[in-house]
């Protein structure tokens, strides 16, 4: 799992005396569009490692960017004279 961008997740869960709106931690992973919505694909943390899609609105970036990954970028001649 990815931990590069971490979020928060707003989500509504149903208990015995009503809703209750409950905010959880996870990592960003990727965005799409979908049917003209905007979405994030979200992995929570922990144990679970289950990943879902949000709309963009629920989801809330901790550090208020989000981060790619830098990619080292190796020269041709560099990544043939390399030891393998």
């Amino acid at each position: 799992m990815n931990k590069r961008n971490p979020c928060r997740i707003s989500k509504v869960e149903y208990k015995d005396d009503g809703t209750h709106i409950v905010e959880r931690r996870g990592y960003a992973q990727e965005r799409k569009m979908f049917d003209g919505e905007r979405m994030v694909f979200v992995m929570e943390g922990g144990d679970t490692q289950i990943g879902y899609w949000y709309p963009m609105d629920e989801v809330r970036m901790t550090k208020g960017k989000w981060t790619n990954d830098t990619g080292v970028i190796v020269s041709r001649k560099s990544f043939w004279r390399r030891s393998k």
